[in-house]
């Protein structure tokens, strides 16, 4: 018996490094003046006389930029940005330089090795912003930048993405109570126009209550565009103070801006622990379980709006408190002014009608399985307004629901809308 030779194939294998990235952080420091960051991943390249010109790296739309600066380890480069006498409302600050890292395809003799590239947008309202890569898998936190210990902590496995992918988190603030920013009633509103903020962060600011005065910056975590903000596993969010205003750090509660109601909500610490207030840093921490516009008030009250009335084109539902629990609780429905308290069992579903929608509506309540839990009937007045219908937290048979995420459908009129809700016993 013979056996055929074994063949020999020699296979030529081309290896791609991973391509080096940079990212942008911006902080104020003056009026009309920022510090601008850009850190990379990778060491910009040390090959040519003009990879030390740092001020060749940077541009910017308009303004002026000077002492530009790399750090020892060139990984860092930070520029100052002059943005006083300009009518713009921002200013992009482009940053290019070469990495240390050959491209094995590039057929460039005179540059071959990856280019990073990124944009820093410097809003003129902003006061800090700060990217920060992290890795589903691990974790990590992200910083607004600056002096301000305020970041966000991200467990392992928290963001709703594959554990290999890489996700930039960003964190901006705009401080309060400065001159131009305090209503005579004492509440806040931006202290510049619509474009000297990001889109979302200004519709936040500006729904601030005019006769609520925060206690600190407003605080706006984000990330990718289209990437859910509803988070798999709670995150620790630090938020610091204003030691000038606080008297009581125990009436300190957090809030986050619910963009469909255009209100903020009380939120509560998912993990049902009391916030921690660390008074050496001036920082308050609540677990939360999703990304938003958070700020510190000075109140109890579990939904604060500016109006009781709905400008929405379509239904818009949201519950309160989330996450709940199944005892006796107070709420105030803000949709007939401060003062109307109710107490309930469970937790408070609002929703909102747009005009000329109206008569009976249906909520259906479905756990994580897609079974339906619950069914509540309600009639609905004219819209444009607001109507508050209260879960018991029973099921149709009328016992206790289990602790758990559920599904909340409001249907009235041909118009549907989903919500999420938490219990926990």
């Amino acid at each position: 018996m013979r056996l055929a030779a074994a063949s020999e194939e020699r296979l030529d294998i081309l290896f791609k490094p991973v391509k080096p990235y940079a990212m942008g952080a911006v902080a104020k420091a003056g009026t009309r003046s920022f510090s601008v960051e850009f850190t990379t991943t990778k060491p910009m390249r040390k090959r040519k006389d003009s990879d030390d010109d740092s001020a060749s790296m940077v541009r910017a739309s308009t303004g002026a930029l000077s002492a530009a600066s790399m750090s020892a380890d060139r990984k860092t480069l930070s520029v100052s940005l002059d943005a006083s006498g300009i009518s713009a409302s921002s200013v992009s600050v482009v940053f290019t330089a070469y990495s240390n890292v050959e491209d094995p395809e590039s057929t460039s003799a005179e540059d071959p090795e990856l280019l990073m590239q990124t944009t820093a947008v410097v809003f003129l309202g902003v006061d800090a912003v700060k990217e920060t890569p992290i890795s589903p898998s691990q974790g990590g936190k992200a910083k607004v930048g600056g002096d301000d210990p305020s970041h966000v902590f991200l467990s392992p496995g928290a963001l709703d993405v594959s554990a290999s992918s890489r996700v930039v988190v960003g964190m901006q603030k705009a401080e309060t109570n400065k001159p131009g920013q305090v209503r005579a009633n004492g509440g806040y509103r931006p202290a510049l126009a619509a474009g000297a903020y990001p889109k979302a962060f200004y519709r936040a600011l500006e729904a601030a209550p005019p006769s609520i005065k925060p206690l600190s910056a407003f605080y706006d975590v984000f990330l990718p565009l289209g990437l859910r903000t509803q988070l798999k596993k709670p995150a620790e969010l630090v938020l610091q103070y204003d030691s000038n205003t606080v008297t009581d750090t125990g009436s300190l509660n957090l809030y986050w801006y619910n963009e469909a109601a255009n209100a903020y909500v009380l939120q509560q610490d998912v993990t049902g622990r009391a916030p921690e207030v660390a008074s050496a840093n001036k920082t308050v921490k609540v677990r939360v379980n999703h990304c938003s516009t958070f700020v510190l008030l000075q109140s109890r009250s579990l939904v604060i709006t500016d109006t009781g009335t709905f400008s929405g084109g379509e239904v818009e539902a949201f519950n309160y408190p989330n996450p709940f629990d199944l005892a006796s609780k107070s709420v105030d429905l803000t949709q007939a002014g401060a003062g109307q308290i109710e107490t309930i069992r469970g937790t408070m579903i609002r929703v909102g009608l747009p005009a000329g929608l109206s008569g009976e509506g249906k909520i259906h309540i479905f756990n994580v399985a897609g079974e339906r839990v619950k069914g509540i009937s309600f009639t609905a007045g004219s819209g444009a307004r607001f109507n508050y219908v209260e879960w018991d937290g029973t099921n149709d048979s009328g016992r206790d629901a289990a602790s758990g995420v559920y599904f909340g459908e409001v249907k009235i009129g041909g118009q549907k809308k989903f919500f999420r809700m938490a219990l926990i016993k």
